[in-house]
Parts: C-alpha cells; sequence; structure tokens
C-alpha cells in the first residue's frame, strides 16, 4: 500500500498505524540526493523537497490526502474543502532554482560517456544524510532556513 495520510482515516477517523508507510517521503530523499548531486538540472531547490516532506502529514492541504484522485474527488471531496500544496508552494520565489539550466543538455555532454548520470558506486558515495528533515526534531538544533509563512 501506498502511504496513508492521517486525514484520510477512512469513515470513522481513525488512522491505521498499519496502514501508514513513508514510501513517499523515502521518495523525497531520493530526490532530496538527485537535486543535491546534479542542481542545475531542477527548477525547484532542496527546500522546496523539504516544505513538501513537511506537509505530507500536515492534513493542512488535500493535495497529498487519500490513496487515489478519486477517492479526492469522489468519496472525500478533497478539492473543495482545502487548498492545493503547488499552488502554496509557487508563492515562494525562493524556492526555485536560480541555477536551473533551462537548455536540456544532450547525452554527449556528459564528460563524454554517453550517460546522464555518474556511475553508481560514484552516486552512492556522495548520497548524504538529509538533516533538514530527519533531524529537524532532534534534541540538537541543525542550522536550517526557514521560509517566513
Amino acid at each position: 500500500r501506498g502511504a496513508r495520510n492521517p486525514g484520510s482515516g477512512g469513515s470513522s477517523g481513525q488512522v491505521d498505524e498499519a496502514q501508514m508507510s513513508p514510501i513517499f517521503i523515502q521518495f523525497l530523499d531520493c530526490v532530496f540526493q538527485i537535486v543535491s548531486q546534479y542542481p542545475d538540472f531542477f527548477e525547484f531547490n532542496t527546500q522546496y523537497i523539504l516544505l513538501v516532506s513537511e506537509h505530507v502529514y500536515s492534513c493542512r492541504f488535500g493535495t497529498l490526502l487519500c490513496d487515489t484522485e478519486r477517492e479526492r474527488e469522489a468519496v472525500a471531496s478533497i478539492r473543495q474543502r482545502t487548498h492545493c500544496l503547488w499552488e502554496y508552494l509557487d508563492t515562494f520565489p525562493d524556492l526555485l532554482n536560480q541555477y536551473y539550466a533551462k537548455k536540456p543538455l544532450m547525452p554527449d555532454e556528459f564528460e563524454g560517456s554517453g550517460s546522464m548520470l555518474m556511475p553508481l558506486p560514484i552516486l552512492l558515495r556522495n548520497v548524504t544524510l538529509w538533516t533538514d528533515r530527519f533531524c529537524m526534531h532532534g534534541a540538537k538544533p541543525t542550522s536550517r532556513c526557514h521560509l517566513q509563512e
């Protein structure tokens, strides 16, 4: 099963912990790793991914509630009752990557290898802990940038 959000607990409003999964957070961590290694290839920055991860379980936006678009529309009428996360994030120009290369690079422009990504061993050496996400509630404060809401 996909990630189930606390706000999508069905008719009783109860959350079944066995039905929750961190798959989407793990996916965002993978996106963070790729954006960190290839920052010029993405229109958004790591702060954008962090804000998405913070709102996955916030229930503030209907965008990530329920398991399917059909369930969001037909069963819960989410769109009429909640705001869209993507529209909210679009209001923050600081979340755009100023180094984004709008012209797509061709495979022959990647160091002559014909490959778009570095070899797997090199990619894995560059994987780091996503401290802004996974250490945000730790005992020691970490230096992180907050957007003013």
